[in-house]
């Protein structure tokens, strides 16, 4: 009890020397300002991303730190599995929010509110006055990510009404274009229809004596070699009608038409060489490669690519424009590639880390960290603000009707399985009734 008492008072006599005063809530100061660590890990981003965030966080929570930790895409799962294998995980981690069933056992949900002391500052800049309260923090609610955030976040991050993850931002499939091999073929303006888009692709594909593509009009129609092949091949389904994950099934609207099996036929309708429109093949480099040495007048890409070509073909005259849709302004649908943040179920400190998270993504704090990662959001508030953004205009005109339809337990195989559909098509070893067929009985499995 002694003891007890020389910390308190030795913290009080601290904080009145300092200038810092101190209003609490019932129970032991001591307690409540007890350090809290913190361990943040993501890929991509480093921590100058997050530097304004950190540090305003830090205002309010002197007493917790947070220690970010930035990995490697191609290593991450497996560094995170043996770190939960050993009870050395983080507090806070990111993932794609199609990993979200596949490891929810290792999550915690949000809590409907979190307490943590937090600093504030009173008075005149002369004359501060610092008191430590402990307010109950509401989170977002269910509803809340209805009203707040575009549309697919609340779809994904809600399992049983409760919400597992929020996301910093979101990332929409779209279209780079070469401006000078637009040019070149006396194309105005990039397609905003998949019409224009054929015929564009025939106008830039350049075909020699040998029938050697000496320049692709776009990379579609094979597997290996087109750079999120599956994303662009689900972007197809889902604006030719496709409820996912039943993309065998015929439409709800006429049980004669089956338009996955039509949006499978386009997409390897570029990659035959009986059709008009073939301007690729397995021969063909990796898309982003040739699009980044100038070989390809198209490229599917997110904003993560961005930077990849600025950094690789600083000459390279570029443009990125919407994804091309069905009919131009009607219904549009596009394809969602997005992390969530979420808080490890084993973590000591999952009150602290959920206030975290909160802040971090919270409209006042996470515009510092779009800004600087060049990121669209997935807060409804800050589209029109991004809208003026020129680098990522393309991007945030996509999230209000951007869409991820899995929801299964692991996305990984999905890529396998669509992989091996379009290769056996392709290759000639399976009619496209029956691969898409087998494709979606093996994609009903992960679920």
């Amino acid at each position: 009890m002694k003891t007890k008492i020389i910390i308190i008072t030795l913290i009080l006599v601290f904080l009145v020397t300092t200038g810092f005063s101190c209003r609490y809530t019932p129970g032991d100061v001591a307690e409540q300002l007890k350090p809290v660590k913190l361990t943040w890990w993501r890929v991509w981003d480093t921590s100058d991303n997050f530097s304004s965030i950190l540090s305003n966080y830090k205002v309010g929570h002197p007493h917790i730190s947070i220690a970010y930790k930035k990995l490697r895409y191609e290593e991450y799962e497996q560094v995170l599995l043996e770190a939960w294998a050993e009870d050395q995980g983080p507090d806070i981690f990111s993932i794609p929010v199609t990993w979200l069933r596949k490891y929810q056992s290792k999550i915690a949900p949000m809590p409907e509110s979190t307490r943590v002391p937090e600093l504030r500052v009173s008075g005149s800049s002369w004359k501060p006055t610092e008191e430590i309260i402990t307010p109950i923090t509401p989170g977002p609610t269910p509803n809340d990510l209805k009203t707040k955030w575009v549309p697919t976040v609340y779809e994904d991050v809600i399992i049983e009404n409760e919400i597992w993850g929020l996301p910093l931002g979101i990332d929409t499939l779209v279209l780079f274009y070469n401006q000078d091999l637009l040019d070149k073929a006396k194309i105005a303006f990039p397609p905003k229809t998949w019409t224009e888009f054929k015929d564009q692709v025939k106008k830039l594909t350049l075909i020699d004596e040998q029938s050697n593509i000496v320049q692709a009009g776009a990379p579609l129609g094979t597997a290996a070699n087109v750079t999120r092949n599956t994303d662009i091949l689900s972007l197809l389904m889902l604006q030719n009608g496709v409820e996912m994950p039943n993309f065998s099934s015929p439409s709800k609207f006429d049980s004669s038409y089956f338009p996955g099996q039509e949006a499978l036929r386009f997409y390897l309708s570029f990659a035959d060489p009986a059709k008009e429109v073939y301007t690729w093949n397995e021969e063909m480099p990796n898309s982003l490669d040739a699009f980044i040495a100038g070989k390809v007048a198209f490229f599917f890409g997110y904003s993560y690519h961005l930077p990849i070509v600025q950094a690789r073909a600083p000459k390279l005259n570029f443009q990125i424009t919407p994804v091309p849709q069905i009919t131009s302004g009607m219904n549009d649908i596009n394809h969602a590639n997005y992390w969530i943040e979420v808080v490890a179920k084993k973590s000591p400190h999952q009150n602290e880390a959920w206030n975290f998270v909160q802040f971090a993504s919270s409209q006042g704090q996470v515009l510092s960290y779009l800004q600087a990662a060049k990121k669209p959001t997935a807060l409804r508030a800050l589209i029109a603000e991004q809208e003026k953004d020129y680098d990522i205009q393309a991007f945030v005109a996509g999230v209000l009707t951007t869409k991820n339809w899995y929801h299964g337990k692991d996305f990984n195989r999905v890529e396998e399985i669509f992989k091996e559909m379009i290769t056996n098509v392709h290759q000639g070893s399976a009619t496209i009734p029956k691969a898409i067929d087998f494709a979606a009985k093996q994609v009903g499995v992960t679920y």
